[in-house]
């Protein structure tokens, strides 16, 4: 009926955290640390390594877990106004090099825009910190990824108006063979 609410209303944003991406407990958590620091950022990085930590959620499957935290840690960043963490993000998932080895592989969409700069280098950030923590090798691009990236950087650079700093073929193949996750 019209009388009916589609959501459920939170207090706050630990609250909307919790209910909607989770994992239970992190409202209460959230209060926590926020009671202990009064610092958005710290909070956010602690319930972050508490997820991948298992103390928060208890997932087994690290590729659940990696999902978890990053969009846990992204909902607090950006205060659960925007849908980046659950748009933006449309894959999280541990992917394997052409050697065989792991790596993190973090999928972008387009409402990961609404996030703001800072907040769509997170999951880059933060997914390389999980890296470390879950013992996950980094992201291996063969010849051939980097220089289809190199091609697609260039021509990108002719057909669009750059209003940037173009960047360099060099510069382009440094940024590939260094990229931790992709």
């Amino acid at each position: 009926q019209f009388n009916d609410i589609e959501s459920v209303p939170a207090r706050g944003i630990a609250e909307k955290t919790e209910l909607l991406v989770g994992p239970q407990g992190v409202a209460e958590r959230y209060n926590e640390l926020w009671e202990e620091t009064h610092d958005r950022f710290t909070v956010m990085l602690q319930i972050f390594n508490d997820i991948l930590d298992k103390k928060l959620g208890n997932i087994e499957d690290a590729q659940k877990r990696l999902d978890q935290a990053l969009r846990t840690a992204l909902i607090i960043e950006t205060e659960g106004v925007v849908v980046s963490p659950l748009d933006g993000l449309p894959e999280i998932k541990i992917s394997k090099n052409e050697d065989g080895t792991d790596f993190i592989d973090i999928y972008f969409a387009g409402p990961i825009r609404a996030a703001g700069g800072n907040a769509e280098t997170l999951p880059l950030l933060l997914g390389d910190l999980a890296r470390v923590k879950l013992n996950i090798d980094r992201y291996k691009p063969s010849k051939r990824e980097i220089e289809r990236v190199v091609e697609e950087g260039m021509l990108y650079q002719e057909e669009v108006v750059v209003r940037q700093q173009r960047v360099t073929e060099s510069e382009i193949r440094t940024i590939m063979e260094n990229l931790t996750v992709r």
